[in-house]
Parts: structure tokens; sequence; C-alpha cells
């Protein structure tokens, strides 16, 4: 079972973003999956070309056995390129990460890490019912630029009435430092069917 959350409030000079999801996966009525995300953003606009984003999340994935994952960060948001069809951002940031893990033998693994996160944003609506979003994560820690992840995300947006759409997506991660038994590449094919109100 997977529950998704997202809720925006935007004003002139301010956009707040809350997402969150959950997934539970049972198997005669014991848990295999049990993970969940917290994601709150705050970004202010200083200019027509400049935002400050800041941002906190929580997150647990038994599968890649992580515990708990937080993170606590912010920096700039450039506008690259706004046209009716077509947006561009990027924004260079600056995080904290704490993280706990589960290494071989259940032993528990604690990191407090510095990294970089800096990523790449495009929509492009092909149509006024389509539109395509892509963003890239690159996610460098700052003491040992070898240990980075990628995170990208792919999302095709359908709607289908005013308050309805369906959106499939395609996400893929890498970490080069993976928890000792977990890969380093994992792919991802999500379909949704989102209500706005």
């Amino acid at each position: 079972m997977l529950e998704e959350g997202h809720l925006q409030f935007k004003t002139k000079k301010h956009l707040y973003l809350l997402k969150t999801s959950a997934i539970l996966s049972r198997v005669n009525g014991q848990d295999i999956s049990n993970a969940a995300f917290i994601h709150l953003r705050h970004n202010v606009k200083l200019n027509r070309w400049m935002r400050f984003e800041q941002f906190a999340q929580l997150q647990n994935n038994p599968i890649n056995k992580v515990t708990l994952r937080g993170l606590l960060g912010g920096g700039p948001r450039f506008k690259l390129l706004q046209r009716k069809q077509m947006a561009l951002y990027t924004a260079p940031l600056i995080m904290y990460e704490y993280e706990k893990s589960i290494f071989p033998g259940q032993q528990l693994h604690e990191e407090h890490n510095l990294r970089w996160s800096a990523y790449l944003t495009t929509t492009i609506v092909f149509f006024q019912k389509l539109t395509l979003v892509h963003t890239t994560y690159y996610q460098p820690r700052v003491s040992r630029m070898k240990d980075y992840r990628i995170n990208s995300e792919t999302k095709i947006k359908l709607a289908i009435t005013r308050h309805l759409s369906f959106e499939p997506g395609l996400r893929y991660m890498y970490d080069a430092d993976p928890v000792p038994g977990i890969p380093p590449k994992q792919i991802f094919v999500e379909n949704a069917l989102k209500i706005n109100f």
C-alpha cells in the first residue's frame, strides 16, 4: 500500500511545500517493507530570477537498510529560463545529513555528513493537459567527493479533468557508497492518480 500527500501554499513572495509518503507491504501478516518520507520546503522570492530555499526531510527505508535519514539544508535557487511552455531552474544547495543504517550482522551505523545538493529541474508543457517534469539531483559529500548520490526523477502529468490527473513516473537512484549489501543502482516505476483540490 502506498499513500502520498502533497500540500502547497503560495503567496506572491513565499512558497511552502509539504510532501509525504508511506509504503507498507505485508505478506502473511508480517511487514516486509515499512518506508516513510516527509519533506518540508520553503522558498522566498528575492527577485525575478532568484529565490532562497530551505528544506528539512525525514525518511526511513528498510529495503535500503536506512532506519533514519534526516536532512536540513538551503541555498539559492536560480530561474534559468521561463517561457510559456518551458521552465528551467537550478539550485546549488548545502545540507547537513544524519543517517542511521543497519550494516551486516545487524550492526547499527551512524553518520553525520555535510553534502552539496545541486539540482536541475525542467518543466515542459506539451499542451494544456500534458506536462513533463524532470529533476536530477547530484549530492556529493563535501569531505569525500567520491561518496555521491544521483537521483533522477521524470514524471508525466496527464490531466483527465480539472481535479483528476494520471501521473506515471520513473525514478533512477545511484549511491556511490551504499550500505553494504545494497546495490548502488535502483530504478522505480510509479503510477499515480492524483486528486487536486
